[in-house]
């Protein structure tokens, strides 16, 4: 891709603040993982008020895997907007990203059919659906993990769709996720949100690799996942220090080149110039 084709000829430089999450913990797996700790992030928060306003939710409900859908989780994910949205007076904007695209369709469905039903939630959803903020589109969205690039939203809910079949086997086998390049994707995904994250998941997480087990750093696209959905269950459940731990362990390859040595850019040298 174009992206790519740039890299072979271009210098490349890495954004060194960022800016998006309200709490280090929604981005802390994605700097360690995918950036080797090289952001800045500014906001750091006490444990009690993490684990007050929990940034990260981590929500088993065992859910059957039939078809290419997990009934279950559309479910759960319905009954969380509902219980959201009759509770809040603000609203947070909202995304909902599955890991596939028939759980996508499923979810919209019981979304229609829910807004048919209760009143309230569907005057609430047909305003959510065209939501602006300073112009730009904060409408609520349910897209499969593909084609979540360049969207945030303050509340991004997560079904993560795959889990044991009706006969109590799980099959490694997690669409684009489990393929080569499926850990970008994953980093996408999960770094959408600005103020939290809701995982709600079938997924037996020690079954989705061995990495956890035979304690080594990650290596597949099954690795990244297992270590994102272990350390969302522990931060959600306030075990901080194991998440921290754990995160750790996921940072792979060299630290890059800092981008105080490195070829100064043409923005940067313009900046330069203007302050000088």
């Amino acid at each position: 891709d174009l992206l790519h084709l740039a890299e072979s000829v271009l210098p490349r430089t890495m954004l060194q603040v960022h800016y998006r999450s309200t709490f280090r913990e929604l981005i802390a797996f994605s700097n360690a993982a995918f950036y080797r700790n090289e952001l800045s992030v500014p906001v750091l928060h006490p444990d009690a008020q993490i684990i007050a306003a929990k940034p990260i939710e981590y929500l088993n409900v065992k859910g059957i895997y039939h078809e290419q859908t997990n009934d279950a989780e559309a479910k759960r994910v319905v009954e969380y907007l509902a219980e959201l949205w009759k509770s809040e007076t603000i609203r947070d904007s909202v995304g909902i990203v599955t890991f596939n695209r028939k759980q996508a369709d499923l979810i919209e469905e019981l979304l229609e059919i829910r807004a048919e039903k209760d009143p309230r939630f569907r005057s609430i959803y047909v305003k959510e659906r065209e939501r602006v903020e300073g112009g730009e589109d904060m409408a609520i969205f349910v897209k499969n993990v593909e084609n979540v690039q360049g969207d945030e939203r303050d509340l991004i809910i997560f079904s993560t769709t795959f889990g044991k079949n009706r006969q109590g086997a799980f099959r490694r086998s997690f669409g684009v996720l489990g393929q080569k390049g499926g850990e970008r994707r994953l980093n996408v995904a999960v770094t959408r949100a600005k103020k939290k994250i809701v995982l709600i998941s079938s997924m037996p997480i020690a079954d989705i690799s061995d990495m956890l087990n035979v304690q080594r750093r990650p290596e597949s696209p099954r690795d990244f996942l297992q270590g994102y959905l272990e350390y969302a269950r522990l931060v959600s459940c306030g075990f901080f220090e194991e998440a921290r731990q754990l995160i750790d362990r996921m940072v792979v390859g060299a630290r890059a080149t800092s981008t105080l040595t490195a070829v100064t850019s043409g923005l940067q040298k313009s900046v330069e110039d203007f302050i000088r």
